[in-house]
């Protein structure tokens, strides 16, 4: 049976509230997320996301060290141009919705979800990954891979590297410092500086190590803040070697004496609901490495509260 427009509309809303998140604080946030890649002597991928991110907070441990959220990602739109990867959107859209724990380190230490959450994401996808990949292996291969790792451990190792639940785990984290780990501010304002390891960054087992530093804004409002994270190559951690031979094999090019040269920086708005508690009304979160001629790897994301948004659940 054909359904008019306004029985389609009815059903896309009862799917809708079928979801949606648990919990308190809830807030709706639409994001752009932009991955791009190249290496000589071509661009290896541009990944462009947009869509929806609703939280909601759950528990906050009694130590503060943990905290568990209730998330969700709504209307996935994946930019279709000619160096999109299809296995990055639909890798990056499995653990859509979960209940997570985050630790005082900022990382997922934990995930729940539905029993039937693998049949959902099937559900939910299967007609675009055919559309896009066709009857091939690729499809085939995509396939394996996501029901043959369709558990929980897999899903918190996505969102470990999802720079939404990245951005999520930052606050936590600054939260649990400035509660528990008063710092003295610097010369020039900084705080809680540390290193910061992004694992496999340039391949397998091959880190981009950097060294951070907070810094915080002055603002008017007593229940708002903002705080900017500023951080540049740890070169004693830096794998030169490793990352020469490797580029060395994908490139052929064997004079890689230009110096690597890294942007790092995020910035946060956040909100205090209560003492002790912050949250994001917005964020940016930019990363970018490049080796002239031979390298360019770059990452940017940009999320702001939804304040007209129905956050469902």
């Amino acid at each position: 049976m054909i359904k008019s427009p306004e029985q389609k509309a009815q059903q896309y809303i009862r799917e809708q509230k079928s979801y949606g998140i648990d919990g308190s604080c809830k807030k709706r946030y639409r994001f752009t997320l932009e991955q791009t890649q190249c290496i000589a002597p071509g661009c290896g991928y541009r990944n462009i996301v947009k869509g929806v991110f609703d939280c909601g907070l759950q528990h906050i441990s009694s130590t503060s060290d943990t905290q568990r959220w209730s998330i969700e990602m709504r209307d996935l739109e994946f930019d279709r141009n000619p160096q999109a990867q299809p296995e990055m959107y639909f890798l990056f859209s499995f653990p859509y919705r979960m209940d997570i724990t985050i630790d005082a380190a900022g990382r997922v230490t934990q995930g729940n979800t539905w029993v039937d959450y693998a049949d959902r994401w099937w559900k939910k996808y299967k007609k675009e990954i055919k559309e896009w990949l066709g009857d091939t292996d690729r499809t085939n291969n995509l396939n394996n891979e996501l029901y043959g790792n369709m558990d929980k451990a897999f899903a918190v190792e996505l969102l470990n590297n999802n720079p939404l639940v990245v951005a999520l785990g930052n606050v936590v984290a600054l939260n649990y410092k400035l509660n528990n780990e008063p710092d003295t501010a610097g010369e020039f304002g900084e705080r809680y500086t540390a290193e910061l390891i992004k694992t496999n960054y340039f391949g397998e087992d091959l880190p981009l190590p950097l060294k951070t530093t907070w810094l915080k804004k002055e603002t008017d409002d007593a229940n708002t803040e903002e705080w900017i994270r500023l951080g540049g190559l740890l070169t004693e951690k830096y794998p030169e070697e490793d990352f020469r031979r490797m580029m060395r094999q994908v490139t052929g090019i064997f004079n890689l004496e230009v110096p690597l040269r890294v942007d790092f920086s995020e910035f946060y708005r956040l909100e205090k609901p209560y003492e002790g508690f912050r949250q994001i009304v917005s964020c940016g979160l930019h990363t970018q490495t490049l080796i002239k001629d031979v390298w360019f790897k770059y990452e940017d994301l940009e999320m702001i509260e939804d304040g007209k948004g129905v956050v469902y659940g």
